[in-house]
């Protein structure tokens, strides 16, 4: 009778531990934000974000507002400009309210009488303002921490002479390279009546991007861009070693953030002939970011023909890369062996 009781009291022990036990992995199960359904729907989302955008075409219909792939490389130049100014404000604002400045340093900003809050809230679009709640009191939520931000891909649509160009890319941390985003956005409406211009921001872009490609439409409004003092605009064309600058620009963040894109940005022979393969590529990389970061041209020579425009390039070292264009954002780099 007695070992019957130890029996059933040693039974009751390991099922309360089972019980315990399943309420704990459930428990884990229900609390985890990072669970694999939920990494496998952010992947199968960021996949048809992909796909919509190489659906879309590169011209418009006519008298269409549909969103279209930038093919001009004067917009994109003129594009890049102002956003890479905007960015730039963010970073300057950044460091001037958290950089732990000196009192000279305080003392020479003081002295060029630099409202930053002011002037990147004067640039932002009045419905971005609206959605995200933007004052000048609440600019400091868009201030960015030394973020160099490149475009790797740009869409625009317009209406009532009225273009936005969306630009997505590779916003990162170059002192810390696991800081980066691979699909940062930032849009930029151009009023070419008013020559002004207005920012849709990331915070603004992150919301509604996925909305915006999937319908190929821009779900805001056309509305006019009054000069407010910060937000002229002006097109200017590039020069052909300015569109080589920006090329390599682009592979150097892929170097730097997203090594898989940088080794398809590379010549194919080329890539084959030096490398082998990618695990060799990205030790390369490994032992020698920094010397490709150092690359700057110098001087380009352009041969243009019905399929391409090749970028016979030098570095102010004298070494020869080429750059192959068969359209605005697809090309190949390769560099002197």
């Amino acid at each position: 009778m007695k070992e019957k009781k130890v029996l059933v009291i040693i039974f009751s022990i390991i099922l309360l531990f089972v019980v315990i036990l399943i309420s704990i992995l459930i428990a884990r199960t229900f609390l985890s934000t990072d669970t694999p359904t939920e990494v496998n729907n952010i992947k199968e989302d960021t996949n048809e974000i992909n796909e919509a955008e190489e659906n879309l075409v590169s011209e418009p219909k006519e008298d269409s507002d549909e969103m279209v792939k930038l093919t001009n490389e004067k917009e994109y130049f003129s594009a890049k400009k102002y956003i890479d100014q905007y960015m730039l404000l963010l970073s300057s604002a950044y460091y001037i309210n958290y950089g732990n400045l000196d009192a000279e340093e305080l003392a020479r900003i003081e002295e060029r009488e630099v409202n930053y809050d002011e002037r990147i809230i004067s640039l932002i679009d009045k419905q971005a303002k609206a959605d995200l709640n933007l004052t000048e009191s609440t600019a400091l939520n868009l201030y960015q921490k030394n973020i160099s931000y490149t475009i790797t891909k740009a869409f625009s649509c317009e209406k009532n002479n009225r273009e936005v160009i969306f630009t997505k890319g590779i916003a990162g941390n170059p002192d810390k390279e696991t800081e980066v985003i691979k699909d940062y956005c930032v849009g930029i409406i151009i009023d070419k009546e008013n020559n002004t211009h207005s920012i849709l921001p990331y915070e603004y872009m992150k919301k509604y991007y996925p909305q915006i490609v999937s319908k190929t439409r821009y779900l805001g409004s056309f509305d006019e861009i009054k000069d407010n003092g910060y937000n002229d605009f002006k097109f200017s064309a590039p020069k052909n070693i300015e569109m080589a600058r920006c090329y390599l620009g682009i592979y150097k963040a892929c170097a730097l953030y997203d090594r898989e894109a940088a080794w398809e940005l590379l010549n194919a022979q080329y890539k084959e002939k030096k490398y082998y393969s990618f695990d060799k590529y990205s030790k390369y990389l490994k032992y020698n970011s920094d010397d490709i970061q150092e690359i700057i041209i110098s001087t380009c020579e352009t041969i243009s023909s019905k399929y391409a425009t090749c970028y016979d390039c030098k570095d102010t070292d004298d070494k020869e890369l080429a750059i192959t264009r068969t359209s605005l954002f697809d090309f190949t780099i390769q560099f002197e062996d």
